[in-house]
């Protein structure tokens, strides 16, 4: 999966192309830090790969922007520490 993906037809088109790479996939958010319309989430994705069938687990960090009280955009980060720079945010 290969961004940018825009507008609702490209969150949905995310959650499809998401959906479509693994038979069985679940997230948990970890942790988040807020500041101002930046929100740092460290999301924790387990699944099962469709084609392969190998289980994964790996930590994703993401900062979203929201505007007038929705999502307006995301972005992934290789580290937290990463997020929160991009953010503007620090730790704790």
């Amino acid at each position: 999966m290969m961004g940018p993906y825009l507008g609702r037809n490209g969150v949905r088109q995310f959650v499809a192309d998401l959906v479509a790479d693994w038979s069985l996939l679940a997230m948990t958010i970890e942790d988040a830090v807020v500041g101002g319309d930046q929100v740092v989430v460290v999301v924790r994705e387990e699944g099962i790969g469709r084609s392969s069938q190998v289980p994964i687990t790996s930590i994703e960090n993401h900062v979203w922007t929201v505007r007038d009280g929705r999502a307006f955009r995301a972005d992934a980060y290789p580290s937290r520490a990463k997020a929160l720079e991009a953010a503007g945010l620090r730790d704790g």
